[in-house]
Parts: structure tokens; C-alpha cells; sequence
């Protein structure tokens, strides 16, 4: 009896601290654990500050920490970590410095205070962040689909030469006629990367005829002529399809959740055996141990709540290695290829 209520005690305390870490984040009323992650995703890191409120001992003179009351967000480029000497436990400790080669704003953070995780501690290829691994393959995508749109807008106007004699004119008096035309005729194509707006000399219009007006030296009648069309034929899109691929393979998520083929129907991941591919079972994987490195968020501060309560545990690993975050699983995919292991017997 004596046993379990002792075991109920530990389990509410961390109930208790759960809530209350829970609490001072505010994640119960807000979508901030959701922009953290995609912070996450996109930075690679993510660093916290640990905010206690403190109260004297009965001598009153130590003043101890009491409760957890908050977190502040600070930039993770602004630490570094060490391992310092404490003169009052003669061991080795861990710090954080932050800003540490300015002298004015220098600060020396205990690890007990501080909450950190990085994207290269998952050992994700030894990247920065997962929005790493995309940027390439996203940038060249852009650039072919940029590429083709030009083409077939510059490709889509029907282009008039123009040939002015201009007789006995000084060679500088030709020269400036010639920059004249140029910068009059002159275009400047441009495609907003967001809206995917083309803009022609910054003006959202197009025009489907252009007239190219030269000076010739030669003859004494106006000459009128159409243009050739020349250049690469880039109809073809073969190779947005391969980057798309890529891209797809950059995001880790199985490829049969999208449209490989851009001109085809889309694809149900739920038809057939396309649930139960081993690829679905490794971006599962994936996702765990992206949800591994972000529990820190939640694991550290709770263990550390829980020990303000509860003293005697804070040297138990035993008890700190059993501390974890449930998530609540959405996997439609995952689930159900452990019907099908189950189902096969």
C-alpha cells in the first residue's frame, strides 16, 4: 500500500508539472507548437530559456528556485556551449555562453536553464535544417518552370523588323538614334516568385506584337519585314518531371502520395497495395525522430518542474530515461499496413 501510493504520488507530481510546462507555453490555446516545428523545419533550431520564480530556504540565505513561470525564446546563433569547473560541487558542469565575444552583453546560462535542439543532432545527413535539403531541387524546378514560361510569352508575340535608312548622318548622331531605339524597345520580363504574376517592364500586360525599328545607311525606301522565331524549343517537359521527382524524394514522404506526372490523374494512396509500401514505414520512422528531438521541448522542463517537487528524484536516470511525450498518431498510412502485417498473420 505504502508502495503505491508512493508511485501515485510520482505519477500525479508529473501530471502536475505536464500541465503546468503545458500551461506556460501556451500550446493548449494557440498553434505555437505548430510554428514552432515548421521554425524547426526551416531554421534547424530552437532555444528556450527557462524562467523560474525563486523563494529564500528557512535560513534565508539561499535563495532557491520554486516554480517554472514562463519561457523565452532566444536565438540560437547567440550560444555556445562548454564545460566549466564548479568551485561549490568540484565537478565539471555544463554552460551556455551567449554572446560570447561581446563583452557588454556576454551571459553564462546553466544547461538547467536552458532548452536546445538542433536538427543535426537527429543526424538528418548532417544538414542544417530539413528545409536544406529542399532548397535545391526547389530552386532548379522554379527556374525550368520560370524558363518555359518566358519562353513561350516572348515565343507567343509576332515580331516586325523595321529598317530606316538614315543616310548621311555622323557616325555619333547614328550611335544615339540607335540607343534611343534601344531603350525605347527595350524589355524587361520578370516573374513574381509568389503570385507567379509576369510583368513586363513592370507593368502586369503583354503585348502580342513587337516592332524593331533599325537604321540603315544604305537604300532609300523603308523596308518592312517579319521576324523569325529562333531558339530552344522548350515544349518539352521531360525534365520538370525529373525535378519534380526529385524534389518529392528531397521531402522524404513516399512518392505515391503524389502526382509523379504532372499530365496524369492523381494518384489514392489507399487503392491497392500502395498502403503498404516499406516506404510509408520508413517516413514513419522519419517522423518519429523528428518528434524525438522536438519532445525535448516538453521532456526537459517537465523532469526539471517535477524535481523542484520532488527533490530526491533529481539524480534518478532510471526515472528521468522513462519521462516521454505520446503523440497522438494520424498516420492513416502506417495503420494500415499494421492491419496488413496482422491480417497476413
Amino acid at each position: 500500500l505504502k508502495k503505491s501510493k508512493e508511485s501515485d504520488a510520482v505519477i500525479n507530481g508529473l501530471n502536475e508539472a505536464f500541465n503546468r510546462v503545458y500551461q506556460m507555453y501556451g500550446w493548449s490555446d494557440s498553434h505555437d507548437a505548430w510554428s514552432y516545428m515548421k521554425k524547426f523545419l526551416i531554421d534547424g533550431f530552437l532555444a528556450f530559456e527557462i524562467l523560474f520564480s525563486y523563494e529564500k530556504t528557512d535560513d534565508e540565505t539561499i535563495v532557491r528556485a520554486k516554480d517554472i513561470i514562463g519561457f523565452k525564446e532566444l536565438d540560437p546563433t547567440t550560444l555556445q556551449p562548454d564545460i566549466v569547473h564548479d568551485e561549490v560541487s568540484g565537478q565539471d558542469i555544463k554552460i551556455w555562453w551567449q554572446y560570447k565575444d561581446d563583452p557588454e552583453r556576454e551571459r553564462q546560462i546553466p544547461d538547467a536553464h536552458l532548452i536546445y535542439i538542433s536538427w543535426q543532432h537527429g543526424n538528418f545527413d548532417g544538414r542544417i535544417s530539413y528545409l536544406e535539403g529542399l532548397t535545391r531541387t526547389f530552386n532548379m524546378l522554379r527556374q525550368l518552370e520560370n524558363s518555359r514560361i518566358i519562353w513561350n510569352i516572348q515565343n507567343a508575340q509576332k515580331r516586325i523588323k523595321i529598317v530606316v535608312p538614315i543616310g548621311t548622318s555622323t557616325t555619333d548622331r547614328a550611335k544615339d538614334r540607335l540607343n534611343e531605339l534601344k531603350a525605347y524597345y527595350n524589355e524587361d520580363t520578370q516573374i513574381d516568385a509568389l503570385s507567379g504574376e509576369v510583368t513586363i517592364n513592370g507593368q502586369p500586360k503583354f503585348s502580342f506584337n513587337k516592332t524593331y525599328i533599325f537604321p540603315s545607311k544604305e537604300g532609300t525606301q523603308t523596308e518592312i519585314s517579319e521576324m523569325g522565331v529562333e531558339g530552344y524549343d522548350l515544349n518539352s517537359t521531360e525534365q520538370l518531371k525529373y525535378w519534380w521527382r526529385r524534389f518529392i524524394m528531397e521531402t522524404h514522404i513516399p512518392a505515391n502520395r503524389f502526382m509523379l506526372d504532372p499530365t496524369s490523374g492523381p494518384n489514392n494512396p489507399m487503392n491497392g497495395d500502395a498502403n503498404i509500401t516499406r516506404e510509408e514505414y520508413t517516413f514513419s520512422r522519419f517522423i518519429k525522430r523528428l518528434q524525438s528531438i522536438f519532445k525535448e521541448l516538453i521532456v526537459k522542463p517537465v523532469w526539471i518542474q517535477f524535481c523542484l517537487k520532488f527533490p530526491l528524484f533529481a539524480e534518478s536516470e532510471l526515472l528521468r530515461s522513462l519521462i516521454a511525450v505520446k503523440y497522438n498518431a494520424e498516420n492513416t498510412f502506417e495503420l494500415a499496413k499494421e492491419r496488413a502485417i496482422v491480417q497476413d498473420g
